[in-house]
């Protein structure tokens, strides 16, 4: 795939993980806590998975948020580094927050609460918040390489 369509295909994502996260406030805010708590576990994998495309980094298909982050360049996963614990408590809402049968028979509507969905929305937040500043860097970056390759001379040929 070429660095202009990885960018495309990362924005797109970085796009969704916001969409995701607005669909988590709103289902927070009708006390809806498990939905709201895995489309906040839904919008830092998008994110995550955009920097991934972004950066050119091939990755599995998984919903394992950490093992996400481990694929991420060092240089990149700094930036994520201070939220690493919250995102391990984000990959525990991926199947739990949906099915009775992960809470030992119980409904995940009457176990996740407000303060869970809260904290799940807000570290999305700042993944999704550093997913597109490095989307950022890498498309400035792509312009820049543009830019310069546009302003070569062109080589005369030897005939």
């Amino acid at each position: 795939m070429s660095v202009r369509k990885n960018l495309a295909l990362a924005g797109e994502l970085v796009f969704e993980a916001g969409a995701k996260l607005r669909t988590a406030r709103l289902l927070a805010r009708h006390a809806d806590f498990a939905p709201a708590c895995f489309y906040a576990q839904q919008a830092a994998e998008n994110a995550l998975k955009g920097v991934l495309i972004a950066l050119d980094v091939p990755y599995a298909r998984m919903h394992h948020l950490d093992q996400l982050l481990e694929a991420i360049p060092q240089t990149d996963r700094r930036a994520l580094v201070p939220v690493r614990d919250r995102i391990l408590e984000l990959d525990k809402m991926y199947l739990p927050t949906r099915y009775p049968d992960a809470l030992g028979g119980r409904a995940p509507s009457k176990v996740f609460t407000g303060r869970e969905a809260k904290s799940a929305i807000g570290v999305a937040g700042q993944i999704a918040a550093r997913a597109a500043r490095i989307l950022l860097r890498e498309r400035s970056n792509e312009r820049l390489a543009i830019t310069k390759s546009a302003r070569r001379p062109a080589v005369a040929r030897k005939r």
